[in-house]
């Protein structure tokens, strides 16, 4: 089993946040600033790990932001 600090848990959903912001970086070359506060706003790590995948995957970067918007959390 592995053991998982209190530390590293508190700091998963600010990693997936930067995971998602670097993606749409690399594929679009541009986060805003309101999408960027959406996503501080997304703690629960299924959301983000979802969103992770959706970054990664969709074919314009409106179809990320009409998901994010539509209430990822």
């Amino acid at each position: 089993m592995e053991y998982v600090t209190n530390w590293e848990r508190r700091g998963a959903p600010q990693n997936a946040r930067e995971a998602i912001v670097d993606v749409l970086d690399a594929r679009w070359g541009v986060v805003s600033p309101s999408l960027a506060a959406e996503l501080d706003g997304i703690d629960d790590p299924a959301a983000l790990k979802r969103l992770l995948r959706r970054a990664a995957v969709v074919d314009r970067p409106e179809e990320f932001l009409d998901e994010t918007l539509m209430g990822a959390a």
